[in-house]
C-alpha cells in the first residue's frame, strides 16, 4: 500500500520478477479476508495505490489472472466535534436568539428550549453526531471549529448578554486526554465553576475499548544502510537482547498474552508474557519499565480472574529507555519470529511500538478506539455528586524568604455551597508533613503562616478545602504528589543581577534531584515535579523539568541543563510552555557552563534564510547547587509557537530530529536496569534503507504531530538522497527546498561546527532536524550548535563541506548546488560573518554572561575562517551573454539566451523589471560548479537590444549585459491571449471548507482564466497583469484552445474546483475588488495585451457577484 508492504500469504521472504514460485502449493477454494486496517496511516489524501506481487506454485507457469472487486469506501473522522448545554436550573429555558460567538460561530433556531435537568447538544455535524448517539437532543451544524490548542468559548443569550464562558486548554492543568487521546472534557458537577481545570475531567473511555488480538510473522533483516562514520560503526547496535514495548506518545494500554516464537527452534522467547505470577501492583517479573513509562500488573477489567499489564506513558518512547523491556535470547538475522499480544486501549495514543533491541522485528501497532466517545446528551461519565472547592490565585510571601522568615501562603477558594474551613499542609524536605488553620478574608482568600526555615531549606506545601457539606478537595490538586515548593534563599541566584540578566529558580525535592541524575535514569524523558521562581518574584508551581541534552551533557557537571514544562493556562511570558535552560558549549576558549551558543543563533537571525530561534541569557540557580551558572534560555525551540508562526498550521507538519544511537552500559547481569553513561554510538545517513518507516523511526526521531505516525513523506526523502547524477537532481528537487538547504550547509561550515551532520570533521550524523513544511518540501534545521569554534577538532583551514563518504557531499558538488554553496557563503560572509558586525555582538553577550574576554577570543577566527574559505572558492569572472551578437532567431516568438556568471549572480532580469527571470544554471568549460546561466525570453519583431541585469543575495545592481536579438515572429501573446472567465465575488464557503481550511473566507476562491485562441502555441514568460492584481506568468505556454488558470489561494481553489485544472500559479498580490475595477494584462515587452473594466451591476451579470 503506497510502498509499504501491509500483506504477505504463501510467499518467501524474497522474490524476485518472473522466477519465484510460492512457497507451498496449497490451495483456497474461497476468498480470504485480509485486514490491513493496521496500516491506516500509509493512506494519503487523494489517490492511493494497492500493488499486489501474485505468484504461482510452479515459477514456470505464465497464467495469472486477478480481477478487482474493490469498492472504495470513505469514512468520517471517529471522534466528531460537539458541546454540551445542560439546564441546571428549574424552569425551561428558551435559546431564541441566543449564540454562539466566540470559539466557534451558531445561531440558535426560533423556538430551541431546554428542560430543566435537560441536555442540549451542539454539533460540527449533528446528523452524524445523531448517528452515533441514537436519542440525544442535538442541533447544529455549528462554524468554526473547536480548536485542538484550547480557546475561549463564549454564549450570549438574545440581548447579547455573556451566559457562559469557558477557555480550554490542552495540557496540564487541563486534562491532554481530550486533546485526541480519545476523551471529551466533562464538568465534573453542574454547578462546579467551569472556569477553573479542576471542574473538569477527561470522560472515561475504557469501558468502551475491546481487547484486541494481534499476530503475524516478522523476519530479522539486516541492516542495509551504508553508512560508516570515522567515530561510529555505523547501522543500529546490537549490544542487548531484548524486547522493547512502548507508546508513541502519553496514553495507557493493557497487555496481555505476549509472545515471541523462533520458528526456527520453536522456542518461545518471552519469559513472562503471561503475569499471571505477578502481585498486583508491582511491576511484573522480569520486565524492567523505564523514564516515561511506568506500569503495574492489575486485575483484567473485563475478566477479574485475568492478571494483565497496565502500561502507561506520560511521553512517547524512545531509543534509550522510556519503555517496558525484557530479556530474551539472541535475534538472529534471517530467522522468523511469530509476534502475538493482546491489547485493550484505555486512553491518550493508540500507537503502540514493540521491537527488539535495537530495532530488529519491528512493528507499530494501530489499536482500536472507540467511535463515539464522552457523554453527548446524558449525564456525564465523571459525574461527582460534590467535588468540594475550587481554587485559583495560589501565592507565598515572600517569594523567596530569607533565613527565618515566615511566609504566608494564599489561595481563594469558593464553593457553590460555601467554604466551610482551609488548611495548610507543609513540609521540609524529607520531613513530616504538618497542618495550620487558614484564616478567611475578603473575596473569599484563606492565609496561612509557614514559619521561618534555615537558609537553603526546600519547603513542599498544598492546600486543603472543605464544603459545609463535608466535601473536601486539594490544591494543587495532586496534594502531596504535586510540588509546590519554596526554598529559603541560598543566595545562587544573586549574580543575576550584578549581569543584568533574568534569573531562573528551579526547585525540587531531592530525592527527585537524586533520582533525575542516577545514571540508570539519566535517559528519562518523564517530568518530574518543580516549582520555578523567575527573577525572584514570577512563581510557577508544579511545573515539569527533567534534564536535557545527551549521555555526554548529562553525566557531565559542567554541562547540565533542564526542560522545562509549564502550566498550559500560565505559559511563561503569556507564551511560552516549554522553554530549555541549556549551559553546555564546547566551543575552544570557553568556561563551562557558557551561554556561547547564542552568538551563533545571533549569527544565522541575521544573516536571514535560516531555521533559528531567538534566544535570551539568563541565570540559573539549580536544584543542585554545583549546576548552577549563567545559560542560554532557548524558547520557541522549534515548537509549535515557531512553526505556527513560520507557516500556517506549522506545527501540524512533522518535525524530524536526526540522531545518533547511544548504547548503554549494565552491571553485566542481563536482568538489570541499563546505565545510561557515555558510551559507543552509532550514526545514520540520510540514506535509502528500505520502504519500511520502522527503518527511519530512531534515525528522525518524531518530535510532533505524532497521532498519524506518518514517515511516507520522510522515506521518499531518503530515498531521494540514495539517486546519482541528473536522477539525483529531480529527485531531490521533489522533496527538498535545495536552495535553503545549501545555506544551511555553508552556515554550518563557516561555524566551525565539529558535532553534527554535515559538518568539515568526520564527527557524527546528529544535531541536526528536518522540516516537512506544508508544501511538503523538506527544509534543514540546525540544532544544538554548542560545538562551534571548534578547534583543535574543527580548524579555521578545515574545507569547505564534508569529505567523501557521506551523501550530504554528492549533493552539494551538484553543479548548481555548488554554486548555490558558494553564493551563500559569500553572502554570509559579506553581511553577517565578520568581525564588524559579530564582535559587538560577542562583546554584548560576554558581558551578559560574565564571559567577556572568553567570548571575545574567537574574534580572530571568523576573520580567518572567512578569508580561508573565499580563498578556495573559484576566482570571479564576469557577467556577460555569449554567443552571436546579434542573435537571430528567426521567427520563434522566443529566443534562448547564455551567459556566464560568477557565483554572487543570485537573480537575473530584463532590465526594467522586478520579475526574475528562470534561470537554467550550468557548468562549461570543464567547472564544476554552475558559472553558465540560460534564459529564454520572449521576443517582438525585428531587430532590438536586450539588456540583461544581474543581483546578487541582498538584491543589489551587479551590473548588466546588453545582446541585439533579431526576430521576424509576430506578437502571438498579444493577438491570441484572452480573459475567458473572472470569479470576483466567489460564493462564500461550506461548513466542509470551513472545516478543512483555517480562517478560508470567499475571496480565497477568486481566480482569472486566460485561454490561447489562436492557432499557434503561445509563451506567457513575462507577460503579467499590472492593475487590478499583480501576477507574472513564468515561462509557460498554452497550446491553441488551452485554457490555464491563476488563483488567490491554491489550497482553496482545489478543495472547491479538484486538482485536475491547469493552474499556473498564485496571485503575487492583491485581489479582485467585489464592485468591480480595472483590469491590465501586457506581455514581456510592456506591450498591452488587454485592457477593460468589469462591473457588479447592470450591464454586467449580477449572478456574479457573490451568488456562485
Amino acid at each position: 500500500l503506497n510502498g509499504t508492504e501491509v500483506a504477505r500469504r504463501n510467499a518467501p521472504t524474497t522474490t524476485s520478477w518472473n522466477s519465484t514460485a510460492t512457497t507451498s502449493a496449497l490451495v483456497i477454494s474461497e476468498f480470504e479476508t485480509i485486514d490491513i486496517s493496521a496500516h491506516a496511516s500509509t493512506l494519503v489524501t487523494g489517490t492511493n495505490v494497492l500493488a499486489i506481487h501474485g505468484l504461482n506454485s510452479d515459477a514456470s507457469d505464465d497464467d495469472f489472472f486477478i480481477e478487482s472487486q474493490l469498492q472504495m469506501t470513505t469514512q468520517p473522522r471517529p471522534q466528531q466535534e460537539w458541546l454540551e448545554l445542560y439546564n441546571r436550573g428549574n424552569t425551561t429555558v428558551d435559546l431564541t436568539g441566543w449564540k454562539f460567538d466566540a470559539g466557534i460561530s451558531y445561531d440558535f433556531a426560533a423556538g430551541t428550549t431546554i428542560e430543566p435537568d435537560g441536555y442540549l447538544v451542539v454539533a460540527k455535524d449533528a446528523t452524524s453526531l445523531a448517528s452515533q448517539h441514537a436519542g440525544i437532543n442535538v442541533v447544529g451544524n455549528f462554524s468554526g471549529s473547536l480548536s485542538d490548542k484550547g480557546e475561549r468559548i463564549r454564549l450570549r443569550d438574545a440581548f447579547k448578554n455573556p451566559v457562559d464562558e469557558v477557555h480550554y486548554y490542552d495540557d496540564k492543568p487541563w486534562s491532554d486526554l481530550a486533546d485526541g487521546g480519545g476523551s471529551s472534557l466533562e464538568l465534573r458537577h453542574p454547578l462546579a465553576d467551569n472556569r477553573y481545570a479542576s471542574a473538569w475531567a477527561p470522560s472515561d473511555e475504557a469501558s468502551r475499548s475491546q481487547w484486541q488480538t494481534f499476530s503475524g510473522t516478522r523476519t530479522a533483516a539486516a541492516y542495509s544502510g551504508k553508512h560508516r562514520t570515522c567515530q561510529s560503526t555505523g547501522g543500529p547496535p546490537r549490544n542487548f537482547h531484548e524486547f522493547n514495548i512502548g507508546m508513541l506518545d502519553n496514553g495507557q494500554v493493557l497487555i496481555d498474552d505476549l509472545s515471541v516464537i523462533d520458528t526456527t527452534t520453536g522456542n518461545e522467547l518471552i519469559q513472562n508474557g503471561l503475569f499471571e505470577a505477578d502481585s498486583l501492583g508491582v511491576i511484573p517479573s522480569k520486565w524492567r519499565i523505564s523514564g516515561n513509562h511506568s506500569g503495574e500488573v492489575i486485575q483484567d477489567p473485563d475478566n477479574p480472574g485475568n492478571r494483565v499489564l497496565q502500561l502507561t506513558a506520560s511521553g512517547p518512547t524512545g531509543w534509550v529507555g522510556n519503555h517496558a523491556e525484557t530479556t530474551i535470547s539472541r535475534i538472529v538475522v534471517g530467522r522468523h519470529y511469530d509476534v502475538s499480544f493482546r491489547a485493550k486501549w484505555i486512553g491518550g495514543t493508540n500507537l503502540l511500538n514493540t521491537r527488539s533491541y535495537f530495532d530488529f522485528i519491528q512493528e507499530t501497532t494501530f489499536l482500536s478506539v472507540p467511535q463515539s466517545n464522552g457523554t453527548p446528551g446524558a449525564q456525564n461519565s465523571r459525574f461527582e455528586a460534590n467535588i468540594g472547592p475550587v481554587h485559583r490565585d495560589l501565592s507565598h510571601s515572600p517569594v523567596v524568604p530569607s533565613s527565618g522568615e515566615s511566609v504566608i501562603v494564599s489561595v481563594i477558594a469558593e464553593d457553590p455551597s460555601g467554604v466551610a474551613s482551609s488548611k495548610l499542609w507543609w513540609r521540609t524536605d524529607g520531613g513530616s508533613w504538618n497542618s495550620v488553620p487558614m484564616t478567611a478574608g475578603a473575596g473569599g482568600q484563606y492565609s496561612g503562616t509557614i514559619p521561618g526555615q534555615s537558609a537553603s531549606t526546600d519547603v513542599q506545601f498544598y492546600v486543603e478545602s472543605r464544603d459545609v457539606l463535608g466535601a473536601s478537595s486539594l490544591f494543587p490538586a495532586d496534594g502531596r504528589d504535586s510540588r509546590a515548593l519554596i526554598k529559603f534563599d541560598d543566595g545562587l541566584a544573586n549574580s543575576a543581577a550584578g549581569l543584568g540578566v533574568s534569573s531562573f529558580r528551579v526547585i525540587m525535592l531531592n530525592s527527585e534531584t537524586s533520582l533525575m541524575h542516577r545514571s540508570t535514569n539519566l535517559m528519562s524523558a518523564d517530568m518530574l515535579g518543580a516549582t520555578v521562581v523567575v527573577n525572584e518574584s514570577e512563581v510557577f508551581y508544579d511545573i515539569g523539568a527533567r534534564l536535557k541534552g545527551s549521555q555526554h551533557s548529562r553525566s557531565t557537571a559542567e554541562r547540565i541543563g533542564y526542560n522545562l514544562v509549564f502550566h498550559a493556562d500560565q505559559p511563561f511570558r503569556g507564551v511560552h510552555q516549554r522553554v530549555a535552560l541549556d549551559r553546555s558549549t564546547r566551543s575552544e576558549h570557553l568556561p563551562n557552563p557558557s551561554p556561547f551558543e547564542i552568538v551563533i543563533k545571533q549569527f544565522m537571525n541575521h544573516a536571514g534564510g535560516l531555521a533559528s530561534e531567538y534566544d535570551d541569557i539568563t541565570y540559573v540557580a539549580a536544584p543542585s547547587s554545583s549546576h548552577s551558572g549563567p545559560a542560554t534560555l532557548q524558547m520557541a525551540r522549534m515548537g509549535s509557537v515557531y512553526l505556527d508562526s513560520q507557516y500556517e498550521n506549522g506545527s501540524d507538519s512533522p518535525l524530524f530530529e536526526m540522531s545518533s544511537i547511544f548504547v548503554a552500559n549494565n552491571s553485566g547481569n542481563p536482568e538489570s536496569p541499563k546505565s545510561h553513561t557515555p558510551g559507543p554510538l552509532h550514526d545514520y545517513d540520510i540514506e535509502d534503507i528500505g520502504d519500511n518507516k520502522e527503518l527511519y523511526r530512531w534515525a528522525f526521531q518524531k518530535k510532533n504531530a505524532r497521532e498519524t505516525d506518518e514517515f511516507g513523506r520522510l522515506v521518499q526523502f531518503n530515498k531521494a538522497w540514495s539517486e546519482t547524477g541528473t536522477a539525483l537532481d529531480a529527485a531531490l528537487e521533489e522533496v527538498m527546498d535545495v536552495d535553503q538547504w545549501m545555506r544551511t550547509m555553508a552556515a554550518r561550515s563557516l561555524i566551525m561546527d565539529h558535532d553534527g551532520f554535515g559538518t568539515t570533521t568526520c564527527r557524527h550524523n546528529n544535531n541536526f532536524m528536518v522540516y516537512q513544511r506544508p508544501d511538503e518540501k523538506f527544509i534543514a534545521i540546525l540544532w544544538d550548535i554548542d560545538a562551534s569554534f571548534g578547534q583543535p577538532l574543527v580548524p579555521v583551514t578545515n574545507p569547505l563541506y564534508p569529505n567523501a563518504g557521506q551523501n550530504i557531499t554528492k549533493v552539494i558538488q551538484r553543479p548548481q548546488n555548488l554554486r548555490l554553496f558558494y553564493g551563500h557563503m559569500q553572502d554570509m560572509i559579506n553581511t553577517t560573518w565578520n568581525t564588524a558586525y559579530m564582535q559587538p555582538w560577542m562583546s554584548h553577550y560576554g558581558a551578559k554572561a560574565g564571559q567577556s574576554s572568553a567570548f571575545l577570543t574567537n574574534v580572530s577566527k571568523i576573520t580567518q575562517r572567512s578569508n580561508h574559505v573565499m580563498g578556495l572558492m573559484p576566482a570571479q569572472i564576469a557577467f556577460a551573454a555569449t554567443g552571436s551578437n546579434p542573435l537571430s532567431v528567426g521567427s520563434s516568438p522566443t529566443a534562448t539566451v547564455d551567459g556566464t556568471a560568477w557565483f554572487n549572480v543570485r537573480e537575473v532580469r530584463l532590465s526594467g523589471s522586478d520579475t526574475p527571470l528562470d534561470v537554467t544554471w550550468k557548468p562549461s568549460g570543464g567547472s564544476n560548479w554552475a558559472n553558465m546561466w540560460e534564459v529564454t525570453i520572449p521576443v517582438t519583431q525585428g531587430t532590438r537590444p536586450y539588456t540583461f541585469e544581474a543581483f546578487d543575495f541582498q538584491g543589489a545592481s551587479l551590473g548588466t549585459t546588453t545582446l541585439q536579438i533579431s526576430s521576424t515572429t509576430t506578437n502571438p501573446v498579444a493577438e491570441s491571449l484572452r480573459i475567458s472567465e473572472l470569479n470576483y465575488n466567489p460564493a462564500d464557503p461550506t461548513d466542509a471548507e470551513q472545516t478543512a481550511i483555517t480562517g478560508v473566507n470567499n475571496d480565497d476562491f477568486e481566480f482569472i482564466e486566460v485561454q490561447n485562441i489562436g492557432v499557434q502555441s503561445i509563451n506567457l514568460a513575462g507577460t503579467s497583469f499590472t492593475d487590478g492584481i499583480q501576477y507574472t506568468f513564468p515561462a509557460v505556454s498554452l497550446t491553441p484552445g488551452q485554457r490555464g488558470v491563476i488563483v488567490r489561494d491554491l489550497t482553496a481553489f482545489e478543495f472547491r474546483y479538484g486538482s485536475g485544472l491547469n493552474v499556473i500559479g498564485q496571485f503575487d498580490s492583491g485581489g479582485l475588488s467585489n464592485g468591480g475595477e480595472q483590469l491590465k494584462l501586457v506581455d514581456g515587452q510592456g506591450q498591452t495585451v488587454l485592457e477593460f473594466s468589469y462591473n457588479d451591476n447592470d450591464p454586467w451579470s449580477e449572478r456574479a457577484d457573490g451568488f456562485g
